[in-house]
């Protein structure tokens, strides 16, 4: 059963997110971004509204994952793409240290 939430407007978004995820705390401003598409939550706060809404967080940023993928199995690319983009931002960091090292870029 999917659950169905009514929440009216970002000022009530941003109170809602704010008290299931204190350490993320954005401004209703924030939320009023991110609902009339100005701007994207961090790839920390697509997880947890992903966790929140129980929703895949790759759906929650690009939608369909069938938009990435031919005949509806990840390939390799994607599975790599999706993997890359869940990482939190230092993460990414030392990913990109690592590839620089293998491809001798360094």
């Amino acid at each position: 059963m999917q659950k169905t939430y009514q929440l009216k407007g970002a000022t009530a978004l941003a109170r809602q997110f704010n008290h299931n995820f204190p350490h993320l705390h954005i401004t209703s401003h924030a939320a009023r971004k991110w609902l009339v598409g100005e701007s994207i939550p961090t790839q920390e706060k697509i997880i947890a509204l992903a966790q929140w809404l129980e929703v895949d967080p790759w759906w929650l940023r690009y939608g369909s994952r069938e938009t990435y993928t031919s005949g509806g199995s990840d390939s390799d690319e994607a599975i790599l793409v999706r993997d890359v983009l869940i990482l939190k931002a230092h993460e990414r960091g030392i990913l990109r240290a690592f590839l620089d090292v293998l491809l001798k870029r360094v």
